[in-house]
């Protein structure tokens, strides 16, 4: 590729699809997810319609003159509605190099761009809401809690 930013390289990386089950509260749920180094990224919109009805719930918005997206807690996603997960592929994923705001505060995070669209590690989005996430090695199985 070109080179850009003083000779950093703007290559894709691969992103597999997560076979691993993801459940909400213990209920299964259908969300676009992809293993990046070894840790899982998920849709932030889907994440998002997913703990619409939870205490962790959090709103999405793209704020194209500033390039950033906003993320706003405690507030029911607004929409669009996401589309079920079609992955079944590697994809290319790029590193996301835009902002994210926070209920207006800069946030670091990793994130990557596929097809478009946003993905987040799962852990740092559940930690920005408020949510925990653990995984259980035996059944292979990722749990999202809101609850305590």
């Amino acid at each position: 590729g070109a080179a850009l930013c003083g000779g950093a390289y703007a290559a894709g990386i691969v992103a597999q699809p997560t076979w691993q089950p993801i459940f909400v509260d213990g209920q299964q749920v259908e969300m676009e997810a992809y293993n990046i180094n070894g840790n899982n990224y998920v849709k932030l919109r889907d994440f998002a319609q997913t703990l619409s009805n939870t205490s962790c719930r959090f709103d999405v918005s793209w704020d194209a003159a500033n390039q950033n997206i906003n993320l706003i807690t405690k507030t029911k996603y607004s929409g669009p509605a996401t589309a079920p997960a079609t992955s079944g592929s590697d994809q290319t994923a790029y590193v996301y190099n835009k902002g994210l705001l926070v209920n207006g505060y800069t946030t670091d995070v990793d994130a990557y761009t596929i097809n478009g669209n946003t993905y987040f590690k799962l852990r740092d989005l559940a930690t920005l809401v408020d949510a925990y996430v653990y995984y259980d090695a035996g059944s292979k199985e990722i749990y999202v809690v809101t609850e305590m």
